[in-house]
């Protein structure tokens, strides 16, 4: 296309020749149809250049208008960019103003959690200590149950606030004070006791401050006296064979205290505690042994219960299912002597064990020949190894756990025997040898129940292992017997079909 300033350069030049020889032109008719071409040509080409002139004004403007929008995208997004970029200084700014606050926000409440867990230290230590108190108190029930609440309330975090923990500070602060008093008081009282022989009866109770003293039975007729005080909270212990001038001094200072004399008393003493009944020979049951344990032995008992199921469960698959393997292994290679391999599969069917299954595949593809054997017998071994191990890893994981459970019960039995006497302050040997020796009961009874689940463990491994080579031992008297007895057609035959399968 020619460009616009050529368009305007041609239309002069053509109306300038037209205009020079417009004469000569008019005079021959024969230019006459050239002029008038050249004319309309011009005119055509007018207007075209006007058309050009219109649309390059409109691209002019559009690009114009273009320029303007994009020029108006630029200054927003620098706007945007700056305002970002202030929004961001002052941010930074904000984070480095906030960053010292924080680090001592942080100190203040790494420090209260420190004193926090002070505090809590501090509230289970005396909870520990008043009920360590209570169980050695006499049952005098207002008192412990006041003592027992505000224990609890102690004891509880959740329900544990400022207001709270100062109620119950309050109440064992008045409880042991009236626990004092009543300490200095010679009293008389109607309770029911385990009297000597065991039996709980009504009885005057006779009481030296905290220390429960004698009784004297609502007959009159039984008089008994406190034995050395237990270390064990199961009781006071009494005996009634005491001397009758004994019993009489106990019944008159009964008698006196009830009246209000209590001025001087007389009553019957043991320093030498020749009354204390000889623990060592005492007879202690079974029960009595599982309850001195403590908590730990309750999981010791499920693990020798769950070790004996499984056990038990083993010694029937093992044992009892799988027992007669060398007499099933020769009535089976008789029968496959005799050509009767039917009856030989359907007697390792019937067998229910895990020679008798290896057998029995073996058989299944005897007409498949040695190859096909051997794969089988393979594959059954394979099959039979996770049906004789199972629970074997349980039973060896229990054998491991029943001593550390009891370690256990040890550690924490000795734990609490340091903690009475930490709260009493001595070192008293028949109490710490009375904690510690219940603190082994635990260790005791956790190797009692190893032992023999290891023990039960190594014969069961054993068997499993007995069971697998004899297993293998009689498949391979069996499959040399098939190899020997099969005809060679037929294992010509079987080739033959197994060629096209594959």
């Amino acid at each position: 296309m020619i460009a616009r300033p050529a368009y305007k350069l041609l239309q002069y030049a053509v109306v300038a020749c037209l205009s020079l020889n417009a004469p000569a032109f008019a005079q021959s008719d024969k230019t006459a149809p050239t002029i008038e071409s050249l004319r309309q040509q011009v005119a055509e080409l007018d207007r075209e250049l006007t058309a050009e002139r219109e649309l390059s004004q409109k691209l002019t403007a559009a690009h114009e208008h273009e320029i303007k929008t994009l020029r108006q995208r630029r200054a927003d997004q620098a706007a945007k960019a700056l305002q970002t970029q202030i929004k961001l200084e002052q941010t930074r700014a904000a984070v480095a103003d906030l960053l010292p606050q924080i680090n001592t926000l942080d100190q203040q409440a790494d420090t209260l959690t420190h004193t926090a867990d002070e505090l809590r230290a501090s509230l289970a230590a005396v909870a520990e200590r008043v009920r360590i108190s209570l169980e050695e108190l006499p049952a005098t029930e207002d008192m412990t149950a006041a003592l027992a609440r505000a224990v609890d309330t102690l004891r509880d975090p959740e329900a544990l606030t400022s207001k709270t923990a100062a109620d119950a500070i309050k109440v064992i602060t008045e409880q042991l004070d009236l626990a004092h008093d009543r300490a200095t008081r010679i009293a008389v009282r109607k309770v029911a006791v385990f009297t000597a022989d065991g039996i709980q009866r009504p009885v005057r109770l006779l009481s030296i401050g905290h220390v429960r003293f004698a009784y004297i039975t609502d007959e009159g007729d039984r008089v008994g006296l406190a034995l050395a005080s237990p270390t064990d909270a199961s009781g006071y212990r009494w005996t009634e064979s005491i001397p009758a001038a004994a019993a009489e001094q106990v019944r008159h200072a009964v008698e006196a205290v009830e009246a209000g004399q209590t001025d001087t008393l007389l009553m019957p003493m043991d320093p030498t505690g020749r009354l204390a009944p000889d623990t060592l020979n005492q007879h202690v049951t079974l029960q009595q042994r599982f309850v001195a344990g403590g908590p730990v032995m309750i999981p010791i008992a499920i693990v020798a219960a769950l070790a004996l199921l499984l056990i038990l469960e083993r010694v029937m698959v093992l044992y009892g299912l799988n027992r007669g393997s060398g007499m099933l292994a020769r009535r089976v290679a008789n029968e496959c002597h005799a050509m009767q391999y039917d009856q030989a599969s359907t007697r390792c069917q019937r067998s229910g064990g895990a020679v008798g299954r290896v057998l029995g595949a073996c058989l299944l593809r005897r007409d498949r020949g040695q190859r096909a054997m051997e794969d089988s017998i393979q594959e059954q071994l394979l099959q039979e190894l996770p049906r004789l191990g199972r629970f074997m890893g349980g039973i060896a994981i229990l054998a491991a756990v029943a001593p550390l459970l009891g370690l256990l019960g040890t550690v924490t039995g000795i734990i609490q025997t340091f903690g009475v006497i930490r709260a009493f302050g001595n070192a008293n040997p028949s109490l710490m040898a009375g904690g510690i020796s219940e603190a082994l009961i635990t260790t005791a009874a956790g190797l009692i129940i190893a032992i023999p689940i290891l023990i039960a463990h190594s014969l069961l491994r054993g068997r499993a292992d007995r069971i697998i080579a004899d297993a293998e031992r009689h498949a391979a008297s069996l499959l040399t017997l098939l190899a020997h007895d099969q005809p060679q057609d037929n294992s010509a035959a079987a080739a033959s079909q197994e060629t096209p399968d594959e």
